[in-house]
């Protein structure tokens, strides 16, 4: 029976593509992709899998949780992981500077989630240490964990700052009927 199926699927499936079906088919999945930005370079780690060296691209990741482990060239630091949500369809940015020590590395990792309406924007910031100075576009904003759902689309400076912290600028491009969590 098996046999049989494997032989007709793509018989089916072509059948009713061409007849203006649309199908989701949860066996389908839908590529995630996935881009990492390092001073100094580092070796990239999927999953325990070397996957490759920074700078890293790839379209072609399976979206969901996975296990990112960069480890900078040179020694000087220590290795960084984390867990991360790959989203489908969605490109991740991530972003990290590796210092002498932990305490002087630091990055950022930005990630899309949709939302209900097509036209709306939403802005997440979560930093570590909490409490951490936010300013938009040189407009002082609050404090860490932070959320905004009145910017519009289009591009943004985001600037975090903290006493005992080197500050950081990222740039930020919020896109109609997403919500952008920096972290």
């Amino acid at each position: 029976m098996l046999v049989r199926f494997k032989r007709f699927f793509p018989v089916l499936l072509l059948t009713l593509l061409l007849s203006g079906c649309q199908l989701s088919l949860p066996f389908i999945a839908k590529k995630a992709a996935l881009e990492i930005r390092t001073t100094p370079k580092a070796t990239v780690f999927i999953n325990d899998k070397h996957v490759g060296q920074t700078p890293y691209s790839d379209d072609t990741l399976k979206a969901g949780d996975i296990t990112l482990k960069l480890v900078p060239e040179g020694g000087s630091t220590s290795s960084w992981e984390t867990t991360i949500k790959l989203t489908p369809q969605v490109r991740t940015f991530i972003n990290r500077d590796f210092g002498p020590t932990d305490d002087q590395s630091g990055g950022e990792i930005l990630t899309l989630e949709r939302l209900a309406k097509k036209d709306a924007t939403s802005l997440a910031i979560v930093t570590t240490p909490d409490s951490v100075v936010v300013q938009i576009d040189n407009q002082p904003q609050g404090f860490a964990p932070f959320s905004l759902d009145t910017l519009s689309a289009g591009e943004h400076a985001l600037i975090l700052s903290a006493p005992g912290y080197q500050e950081r600028k990222v740039g930020l491009r919020l896109e109609a009927g997403y919500k952008l969590t920096v972290t």
